[in-house]
């Protein structure tokens, strides 16, 4: 496991991002900005947002509380910077709590064990896999949200037969969306993946990493589990069919 110190990776602030070969899945995850200005209506306060090199983020937004230490590993092609990057929406609400971020080891697909490697080892949305997997909708209950005209980051449990079986960190943009379609993900009462399918909006769903790791606290209480139990999870982008991403999301599985 490698510590790095958050305080003087290189950030940005919140905009949409467009995937270079979004048609491409071997070449998924290769995103370049669509803009140089912010948008949202600004950040949502405190946001240490995904990874770019351009200066440390205490330079761009001197009042901003700096991030805790993080511990991760995983494959040698993904960079400590990199890790964190993918986490970012996990990373936020963490420190925002002024919870330790538990140690995450990045794995490969293939090292996830069953039944988590079906659940989690796929391009497609969560929600629907999941719905097929336990035999009935996952039901939303929202965490903690921040946002911003828009944008929405927020931290949530899905359930099935009020049984946890998701956890998970996500920011949305909401650009792009038709109108009533952003009003259904401000409300917050429906999962975004249920959204999508409903509302017939066309997507494309590109994993960007999988991990796993111990069960701390806050997550064991959110998950109806016991702290230090094993769990895995996985780092998502939804794209838009022009390629541009709008929500980055880390899911965290309960034990089977």
């Amino acid at each position: 496991m490698q510590e790095i110190s958050t305080g003087p990776v290189l950030i940005r602030e919140v905009r949409p991002r467009r995937l270079e070969h979004a048609d491409d899945p071997s070449r998924r995850g290769k995103e370049k900005d669509r803009s140089d200005k912010v948008t949202g209506g600004g950040l949502v306060p405190g946001l240490k947002d995904w990874l770019v090199v351009e200066r440390p983020f205490a330079e761009r937004f001197p009042t901003a509380p700096s991030l805790p230490m993080l511990t991760v590993s995983g494959p040698p092609a993904l960079s400590p910077a990199r890790q964190l990057d993918l986490l970012m929406p996990l990373v936020f609400f963490y420190e925002k709590a002024g919870v330790p971020l538990p140690g995450v080891d990045f794995l490969t697909g293939d090292a996830v064990p069953e039944p988590w490697r079906y659940l989690l080892v796929h391009q497609s949305d969560m929600t629907p896999r999941l719905r097929d997997y336990h035999g009935r909708a996952p039901v939303l209950q929202v965490i903690t949200v921040e946002r911003t005209p828009d944008y929405v980051l927020r931290e949530v449990v899905l359930s099935c037969s009020g049984r946890p079986v998701e956890y998970g960190a996500i920011g949305i943009h909401l650009e792009g969306f038709p109108r009533h379609v952003q009003e259904m993900i401000r409300e917050g009462v429906c999962p975004l993946g249920a959204i999508l399918e409903t509302e017939g909006v066309p997507h494309s769903s590109a994993p960007t990493g999988y991990f796993g790791l111990a069960a701390d606290p806050h997550m064991a209480e959110l998950l109806a589990t016991t702290p230090g139990v094993r769990l895995f999870g996985r780092c998502n982008v939804l794209s838009h069919p022009d390629g541009t991403a709008f929500a980055d999301i880390v899911e965290v599985l309960p034990p089977g």
